[in-house]
């Protein structure tokens, strides 16, 4: 595809992520947990927190559907010579910002994890 391309364990992780974040919405949402308002808060720290992730990825993988439109339509040799110059134009934007995207989700993992850790020995 592109540079922009992770790692396939990384990109199901945060596959994963995304579906428990459908999930959490969706239980959110249900008539049964607005009784149990302890259960609505745990679920509501854990959307939020997936959150952080999991909206960038999806802008990530949006970039990245950007990226392969944009390929396709240079590799089209009787394409639209504007719609070429168009993604031509584009293309590098898009590659630096999934790139960032995907580098910032990297750290977000990370740091996700590292706050999760109740005491540091220094």
């Amino acid at each position: 595809m592109s540079q922009t391309t992770a790692n396939p364990e990384f990109l199901a992780k945060l596959d994963a992520l995304c579906a428990r974040y459908d999930a959490v919405t969706e239980e959110m949402n249900s008539p049964q947990v607005a009784t149990h308002s302890a259960r609505l808060v745990q679920l509501a720290k854990e959307h939020a927190n997936l959150k952080r992730l999991v909206d960038p990825y999806r802008e990530y993988r949006r970039l990245c559907g950007q990226i392969e439109e944009a390929e396709s339509i240079l590799a089209d040799p009787n394409g639209d010579a504007d719609l070429r110059e168009l993604a031509e134009a584009e293309l590098p934007e898009h590659r630096r910002q999934a790139a960032g995207i995907l580098d910032d989700l990297i750290d977000g993992l990370i740091a996700g994890d590292d706050a999760n850790v109740n005491s540091i020995i220094v």
